[in-house]
């Protein structure tokens, strides 16, 4: 296929999974010899990532929105870019008139497991040539929502699992945590109303603590919610053996999953729709207990790389981290079961090459 010229437009300032998931984007697309730029704020994180490679900078603020349209337009015409690639509900808009001034291919991808305001499903259906669903059950939500299938295009979200090959527990004394300990960790932003099951993680803690006597606990990330989760573990006077982290560079999330024995995340509702942390946790070798709500149940494989439990079911929770914690080679196997599924499977590479083949279609 001939090389393409595609650029990537978020404008979101932090970093989550669907910063990651144009990060990772970009790197497979550049690697397959496509040629990548990326509109994006300049004070964001993903900004900060690729300061050496092409990019612009925009601003989505009202008094800066017509300015970012212009900076967009004007660099899909300068460069000759062919397709447009909108990641965030704040870009979409952005992108469908960028599209229509210059008469590019707009290609959006869905993040959330909910459908597009009527609005914006409206000039989807008219401006967007594909919308790509990262995992089945977005997928099956947009075309209930009445976006026709052959509109959709089914490509699972990938990572790269080189950063998360650190030898197990390498940096537990950076965290002050004992070589021994068994440590079970969340990462996540924590927003509002509840998290991803953080309260239901801390409300295990004192049995789990009464049955594992040394056990310990790493909440990572930063948000609104993070006074809250303190004062959760102060009232339930198990701050000793809680860790909070703060913000996490991405960089430094890799350190701290090989901290971990065990990663929990229980979304109680269906913002994300395929999870990056959980396939970065996989990638570190380790088992994951996981919601069994949206893309969960398609990444994580029950009694193989984890356990799918209900979300707020605490008692679960407790009872499989106890078995979890006996039976060290059943975690060691779920651990191996889950690394095998993200090189195989759950990689950038292969998410790049699928997206690569939905840019191609009716340009050549």
């Amino acid at each position: 296929m001939k090389p393409l010229r595609v650029l990537l437009v978020i404008s979101t300032q932090g970093w989550g999974g669907t910063e990651a998931y144009v990060s990772l984007l970009a790197k497979g697309l550049r690697e397959n010899g496509n040629q990548v730029w990326i509109a994006c704020h300049k004070k964001g994180q993903i900004a900060q990532s690729i300061k050496k490679q092409p990019h612009l900078s925009i601003n989505l603020a009202p008094q800066f929105y017509l300015w970012s349209l212009l900076k967009i337009v004007l660099c899909v015409l300068f460069h000759r870019i062919e397709i447009i690639h909108g990641n965030s509900g704040k870009d979409y808009w952005l992108v469908f008139l960028a599209g229509l001034v210059t008469f590019k291919k707009v290609i959006l991808t869905r993040h959330l497991m909910s459908p597009f305001s009527s609005h914006t499903q409206r000039m989807a259906l008219i401006k967007a040539e594909n919308i790509i669903a990262p995992a089945r059950v977005t997928f099956d939500v947009l075309s209930r929502a009445g976006i026709p299938e052959e509109k959709l295009a089914l490509i699972y979200n990938g990572i790269d699992p080189e950063p998360f090959k650190i030898p197990h527990g390498k940096y537990r004394a950076l965290y002050r945590l004992p070589e021994k300990g068994f440590v079970t960790g969340i990462i996540s932003n924590l927003h509002y109303p509840k998290g991803k099951g953080h309260f239901t993680l801390i409300e295990s803690i004192p049995e789990i603590r009464g049955r594992i006597p040394d056990a310990l606990w790493i909440i990572g990330g930063t948000g609104p919610l993070l006074p809250e989760l303190v004062q959760s573990v102060k009232r339930l006077k198990v701050d000793d053996c809680v860790i909070f982290t703060g913000h996490l560079y991405p960089h430094q999330v890799p350190h701290v999953l090989s901290c971990l024995d065990l990663f929990v995340l229980l979304s109680y509702d269906y913002e994300g729709g395929c999870p990056l942390s959980i396939m970065e946790a996989m990638a570190s070798g380790l088992p994951v207990i996981a919601s069994s709500i949206g893309g969960n149940t398609e990444i994580v494989k029950n009694d193989q790389t984890g356990y799918l439990i209900k979300p707020e079911d605490t008692r679960s929770l407790i009872q499989h981290s106890h078995f979890l914690y006996v039976n060290q080679e059943k975690r060691k196997s779920m651990g191996e079961e889950g690394k095998k599924s993200i090189q195989g499977f759950f990689n950038y590479r292969r998410m790049a090459e699928e997206t690569a083949g939905i840019y191609g279609k009716g340009l050549y």
